[in-house]
């Protein structure tokens, strides 16, 4: 009776797993320690000299073979996008002495020879999975080593800065195109400033999703309650394609502009009374002060207003003279933070008081 045995062999199982992430179009260094003993290795050479202790025994031999200095590798790399050496050789740094000769094949290791460094040059974002092989020049010692490279593209930076006064708005947009085949889900993520006490910049959504062959935008606005200079951070994570923009943001709040207006047409020497509504948008009460270079007005030098309440300030003007007369009256809150408005004053001359008839002769004064 004959039997024919075949045996495949495969490879063992991976000592090690390393898993980076890098940016893509840029080649990333990957070091890899190589431990000197392969332990899976050392425990079925154990295993084997204790079921042949006895025989070793008779023979006159010990159970434990001497440990080499140094195993030399050949290497071999499974991923074309992963480069490194053709072979390697390690030592065992327990032992004085591990030889000139495998320190100079190894000086490209930085002094550590027990090491091996691979280059990884991605061309596009996607996920890389490669395999180092070490073998020993006798087969008997073999180690795989599982990468997994997650290439990210390059972060996109873009700086933003908005000049708007007080109390004013202005809104950005931010497109997201996707022209791809898959439905994008974009996050956004705003760093606040511990200056933007009011949340001055502010963004319509936390996360957004693009639809393929599809534009969607995020809006950002800046409206600084007061005079400002805000440096904050928005980050819009694209989780389907892992691309991240990256914009730098600067909010200049300027002086408020006059809140409105006003045209007034009055009677000269008959009194007009306007109110000026006062909006409170704060936590706490406001004392006001008032300020005008208004000729012939009356009104309350100061006054108080309740959070969040809304005041109506009347002002009494008397214009003497017919004209048009210009001006402003401004309102101080208790933090010298103000409102105003600017005032135009169309006054009719007043109505004459009774009619004089005066007759005289050509070239004689009247008396």
């Amino acid at each position: 009776m004959q039997y024919t045995i075949i045996g495949n062999t495969e490879l063992p199982d991976p000592t090690d797993s390393i898993r980076e992430k890098c940016y893509a179009d840029e080649t990333f260094p990957i070091e890899i320690p190589i431990n000197f003993k392969n332990l899976a290795l050392e425990k079925a050479k154990t295993l084997a000299i204790d079921r042949t202790q006895a025989q070793k025994s008779r023979d006159g031999t010990h159970g434990k073979s001497q440990s080499p200095e140094s195993i030399y590798f050949e290497v071999e790399i499974s991923n074309p996008y992963y480069s490194g050496p053709s072979s390697v050789t390690i030592y065992d740094t327990s032992k004085d002495g591990m030889g000139g000769l495998g320190k100079e094949q190894n000086a490209k290791n930085e002094n550590d020879p027990n090491k091996v460094i691979l280059h990884f040059s991605p061309k596009s974002a996607a996920t890389y999975n490669c395999l180092l092989i070490l073998k020993s020049i006798d087969r008997t010692d073999i180690r795989v080593i599982e990468i997994m490279m997650i290439a990210i593209p390059q972060m996109i930076k873009a700086q933003l800065e908005f000049v708007v006064p007080a109390r004013g708005t202005v809104t950005q947009e931010i497109p997201i195109v996707n022209n791809s085949e898959r439905d994008w889900l974009v996050k956004a993520n705003l760093t606040k400033s511990a200056k933007d006490k009011n949340g001055a910049f502010g963004i319509n959504a936390q996360e957004m999703q693009v639809k393929r062959k599809t534009t969607n935008n995020f809006l950002l606005t800046f409206k600084p309650y007061w005079t400002c200079e805000i440096d904050e951070k928005l980050v819009l994570n694209n989780a389907t394609t892992n691309e991240i923009y990256e914009y730098d943001l600067k909010g200049i709040g300027e002086e408020p502009l006059a809140e409105d207006h006003i045209i007034l047409n009055c009677q000269a020497r008959q009194t007009t009374i306007h109110n000026f509504e006062i909006k409170n948008s704060s936590e706490k009460q406001q004392n006001y002060r008032v300020e005008t270079d208004l000729n012939n007005v009356t009104g309350a030098e100061n006054f108080k207003v309740k959070p969040k309440e809304n005041y109506k300030y009347p002002l009494s003007i008397t214009p003497i003279l017919g004209g048009v007369y210009t001006g402003s009256i401004t309102f101080y809150d208790s933090e010298d933070r103000f409102i105003w408005y600017t005032v135009e004053v169309r006054t009719e001359s007043p109505k004459p008081e009774k009619t004089l008839e005066l007759k005289s002769y050509v070239r004689k004064a009247v008396g």
